[in-house]
């Protein structure tokens, strides 16, 4: 390499004539990708909307058919409600289907027969209060309590679910309602929160049991005094023990109550 040469590097040359359509090209980019951002975001947007248009829609109860709703939807309510009465009696079954003993009132269901625990489990107990509403969810839509209406029912779908504070019901009951020359359709679920602690009362009857069967024939009382509900066991007979878990949080203003019976011997 000669010193004080010519550097042999290409030199960079900017032609500043193309410069500015440089930077108008730039702008060009820039503003697409502002355009298609803005059609991504209203396009979202009105996605959204659509969404929450339909959710209204399928909720919206046509005027016309307004009493027909909510006939049915107190109907609903009070079924729910007779069947977790029902189960509450007989020890966690519409229907019972183990061991029971007879009382004046009705039969109970043993909780714990033959040193074996066979209480109802929640799960169980919820099938009951399905299968009981949609033995009688039909009578909600007599014609005879809507006279000048046409009612059919597309489907009957029943859902219970038992919480610690309260028993949850849907009834995906969609049906159409025919009224003169006019054809409406009511697509709204019914769904309740039926206010009793029967998760937390089962709870209860299940840890009566665990009890009995870690110490038998013990009955802890100092336990029974501090729970939140008020529990008496009953003597059947010199084998059987009735106990009783009621709710002074009412329903119709009736505590509720749950009874189940234990095979001590």
């Amino acid at each position: 390499m000669k010193k004080g040469g010519k550097d042999s590097r290409p030199e960079l040359v900017f032609n500043r004539r193309i410069l500015p359509n440089s930077e108008r090209s730039q702008t060009t980019v820039f503003v697409i990708i502002g355009i298609l951002l803005f059609i991504i975001i209203l396009g979202f947007v009105f996605l959204k909307t659509s969404e929450n248009l339909s959710f209204l829609s399928q909720n919206r109860i046509p005027m016309e058919v307004q009493p027909v709703y909510d006939s049915i939807d107190s109907c609903v309510y009070q079924r729910t409600v007779d069947a977790i009465r029902l189960i509450g009696l007989q020890g966690g079954y519409v229907i019972i289907k183990n061991f029971y003993v007879e009382t004046e009132l009705t039969n109970v269901s043993y909780g714990y027969y033959n040193k074996k625990k066979i209480l109802a489990s929640k799960q169980e107990i919820e099938k009951e209060i399905e299968f009981y509403l949609e033995n009688v969810l039909s009578y909600c839509v007599n014609p005879d309590y809507f006279p000048g209406h046409e009612i059919i029912i597309e489907k009957e779908d029943i859902d219970v679910k038992i919480n610690n504070g309260f028993v949850f019901v849907s009834a995906d009951m969609p049906m159409s309602v025919k009224k003169q020359d006019e054809t409406f359709v009511i697509d709204k679920k019914y769904q309740h929160e039926i206010p009793v602690k029967l998760g937390k009362i089962h709870d209860v009857a299940e840890e009566i049991i665990n009890k009995e069967i870690e110490n038998p024939g013990y009955i802890d009382i100092t336990y029974i005094s501090n729970l939140e509900f008020d529990v008496l066991f009953i003597p059947y007979d010199d084998d059987t023990i009735v106990y009783s878990i009621t709710d002074d949080s009412s329903v119709n203003e009736i505590p509720y109550t749950f009874l189940f019976a234990m095979d001590i011997k």
